[in-house]
């Protein structure tokens, strides 16, 4: 089973920078055309957005090898941080899920707003 734990800095950077790179074409590509709400309320997430959070765990799920690869499942949680008055508070925009497997052919899946999908 993938144990993001026994990750080095490195690997773990460059896992979340593979899931940055899906969820930016995916909005681009996809959700801009399949969800223009959706897209606009991200762009505005992103706008006021102070910055950007990556949380990588295994994922408990099974997922489609055929969309993310065969392997162990990742999922990284993408977060718009958002700073005021002394606190802050963070939006999740994007559930990225792949397999090390996978990353070789660029497959994964997002989830878009993950709290309010009912799959996950």
């Amino acid at each position: 089973m993938f144990d993001p734990q026994k990750l080095s800095e490195a690997e773990y950077d460059a896992l979340c920078e593979y899931a940055k790179d899906l969820f930016v074409f995916s909005a681009t590509e996809s959700l801009s055309v399949n969800d223009p709400k959706q897209y606009a309320e991200l762009l505005r997430y992103s706008e006021a957005c102070s910055q950007w959070s990556y949380a990588l765990d295994a994922a408990t799920m099974t997922i489609d090898p055929e969309e993310c690869g065969s392997g162990d499942p990742i999922r990284v949680t993408i977060s718009c941080v958002f700073q005021g008055e002394g606190k802050s508070r963070c939006v999740d925009v994007a559930d990225v899920y792949f397999t090390l497997e996978g990353m070789d052919e660029r497959l994964g899946t997002v989830v878009w707003f993950p709290e309010r999908d009912s799959w996950r």
